[in-house]
């Protein structure tokens, strides 16, 4: 007899910055996902229940997130990324409600109120194993396909990964423990990515030098200032790309560039193809996904 909850596993992955993976298109599904930054560093967007509007966070190594079934989000990559996730699913019906009313849940007062609170998406600091046990969860599964003790295995393992969340760090800043002047920094581009946006403007903004400001971001971020602002107006791109149909030029002034051509020349950079050759690959291609698809997605559009 199958375990109730299901899991799936990401692989390790490692995407480069000529990986055509680095997109994701905003997406929704009936699974509870969790994902773990090994090395690199995420964007992730989602639709926030209570701002309701598309917010944007950023994650680094030793972070991982859970995002709430149902929660439409996407995840882009900057540079390149080594991530470990897994799904959580059940043919019991609703995942969150199943496990709301798991006996093991219900001794737990930490794991009730963190499912009951549960909205979008949650981030944690791993301090504790959460690491080695997602590790472990291939290998156990894999080393004991035909232990007849592989249920109890299982379910001994799925309380364990439990418990080390519960006793992570639960992220209210997003870039929590990042320098200080780097999560003012981030925020500030964030709010004025469309703006003439300079460097020297975010070293103003924040009452430093310019050379201060990028050795922060170099030893913090391990990218420059410079490139940080760029590819956050091109992800901000990909994503009006992928989800409107708006023309290439008025994207490229809402995002911050007066000349087009400057526009489509960092879009090739980063990106590694024109926007019109990736609105055809979007058009075209469904390979803009991490994940296979399967009827667990379902892809959404913001218009």
């Amino acid at each position: 007899m199958k375990h109730p909850i299901r899991l799936m596993l990401f692989q390790s992955t490692n995407y480069k910055v000529d990986s055509e993976k680095r997109f994701m298109k905003l997406h929704q599904h009936s699974s509870l996902e969790l994902s773990y930054i090994i090395s690199g560093e995420i964007i992730l967007e989602f639709y926030s229940e209570e701002t309701k509007k598309i917010e944007t966070t950023y994650l680094f190594p030793h972070q991982f997130f859970i995002v709430k079934p149902g929660c439409l989000h996407s995840v882009n990559i900057p540079s390149s990324l080594v991530s470990l996730g897994l799904e959580f699913v059940t043919e019991e019906g609703d995942i969150l409600e199943y496990m709301q009313k798991s006996k093991y849940i219900v001794k737990l007062p930490l794991a009730q109120k963190l499912l009951n609170d549960f909205q979008d998406i949650l981030i944690f600091h791993d301090n504790q194993n959460v690491a080695y046990l997602l590790n472990q969860f291939k290998k156990f599964t894999s080393e004991n396909a035909n232990n007849i003790f592989l249920d109890e295995i299982y379910e001994l393992e799925l309380k364990r990964l439990l418990i080390e969340i519960l006793k992570c760090t639960k992220e209210s800043n997003f870039i929590s423990g990042q320098n200080i002047y780097i999560k003012k920094a981030v925020s500030y581009i964030q709010a004025n990515y469309n703006q003439n946006l300079t460097v020297k403007k975010v070293a103003d903004y924040l009452g430093i030098s310019e050379p201060h400001l990028q050795k922060m971001f170099r030893n913090n971020l391990s990218i420059s200032i410079h490139a940080f602002i760029n590819q956050t107006r091109i992800t901000k791109a990909q994503n009006l790309i992928a989800n409107t149909n708006f023309p290439i030029k008025k994207i490229a002034k809402d995002i911050g560039y007066n000349s087009i051509q400057s526009f489509i020349e960092n879009f090739k950079n980063i990106v590694g193809c024109t926007p019109t050759e990736f609105k055809e690959k979007e058009i075209h291609n469904d390979n803009l996904y991490f994940f296979e698809d399967n009827e667990n997605y379902h892809e959404s559009k913001i218009v």
